[in-house]
């Protein structure tokens, strides 16, 4: 993977920095990368996004990276925040999902586990819900482990079933699931 590295320490992954595509410009890219991580999340929270990737960090970071990109490159704009779970991201997650016009749940065995941490897919989730905020489910397990989510995350909510493997080099994103998440964001 290629990491920004100052002063010996990784910083930021390209592929996370919050510029488009098309207006990437190495100069201000070094600069957002060099923020703070915290800072980092919360600069990228004062945008408004299309989707927010929502999920548990321990189970599908690999695959939410590669679903964000591949979003990104059918011109979404995509929050995925970079946070290392436990960091107190509370205010950048709350803002991103505000501003959303969508949250994708990428729903794992354990998602809407409540933790000890100050802002999980628990809370998350039951934003999304209570909020009646749109929202598109990838089904990444066979049934949930959390009652959270099998009560608010039924079988009759249309999904989309998307089990790959965390641990395979690459993991491909199904292009019919793209297509999926971009139609229910049009509506």
């Amino acid at each position: 993977e290629d990491f920004f590295h100052h002063r010996g320490r990784s910083l930021c992954h390209f592929a996370s920095c919050p510029t488009e595509p098309q207006t990437r410009n190495p100069h201000l890219l070094s600069h957002l990368c060099l923020l703070p991580p915290l800072r980092r999340c919360l600069t990228m929270a004062t945008t408004k996004y299309d989707v927010f990737l929502s999920l548990r960090f321990c189970e599908a970071e690999r695959a939410a990276q590669v679903l964000k990109q591949a979003l990104e490159q059918r011109g979404m704009r995509v929050f995925l925040c970079r946070q290392s779970p436990g960091d107190d991201m509370t205010k950048a997650i709350t803002d991103a999902l505000h501003k959303c016009k969508m949250a994708v749940i990428l729903g794992t065995e354990s998602y809407a586990k409540e933790t000890s941490v100050s802002f999980s897919t628990y809370q998350e989730l039951r934003y999304i819900i209570s909020r009646r905020k749109p929202f598109f489910l990838v089904k990444m397990c066979d049934d949930f482990a959390e009652r959270e989510a099998r009560f608010r995350l039924t079988e009759d909510i249309m999904h989309y079933p998307w089990q790959p493997n965390q641990n395979s080099t690459p993991i491909y994103v199904p292009t019919d699931l793209v297509d999926q998440i971009a139609a229910k964001l049009q509506v």
